[in-house]
């Protein structure tokens, strides 16, 4: 120490020593606590929140694997099959809508169908004709849903889509 401050700190009572050394302990603990503990505790909650982000985007992943495999192992319909199933699909979910096939495409029309219909019909014809969107055009109404066309593709002769 230099020779004043040891002087200095020879001059004070018993109770300023004590109450100096303690606010000196109190100024080192804040400042370790501020440069070492934070930084370390800021760092493991961002690890917790990726942890969290990266544990929802396996599953939803191994979901998306589960939904692939399983259109894998599905027997490929003849396009026979697939129309008549396409029909069938039509007409329980959307009795309006409009067919007309040509070759290895339909085309699809309907009008005023909510979203959740066209949804639910969309993903069952994919799931069950085995058909492939080519082109969609859709407009939503002013009464809120949904009228436009698709163009859908068969599965070919052989069973693939």
């Amino acid at each position: 120490m230099k020779p004043w401050l040891s002087q200095r700190w020879q001059t004070l009572s018993p109770r300023e020593k004590t109450g100096l050394q303690a606010a000196l302990w109190f100024l080192l603990a804040a400042l370790a606590w501020h440069f070492l503990l934070l930084p370390a505790g800021s760092v493991w909650h961002h690890h917790t929140n990726e942890w969290v982000t990266l544990e929802k985007q396996r599953q939803q992943m191994a979901g998306l694997q589960a939904q692939a495999q399983a259109l894998q192992k599905r027997t490929p319909l003849s396009r026979e099959e697939a129309l008549k199933s396409l029909q069938a699909l039509t007409r329980s979910a959307m009795p309006s809508a409009q067919l007309a096939a040509q070759n290895e495409r339909v085309s699809v029309s309907f009008k005023a169908a909510s979203a959740a219909v066209v949804a639910s019909w969309l993903q069952s014809a994919r799931e069950n004709a085995q058909v492939r969107v080519l082109d969609a055009q859709w407009q939503r109404t002013p009464e809120g849903l949904w009228e436009g066309a698709m163009v859908l593709k068969l599965p070919t002769r052989n069973g693939s889509p």
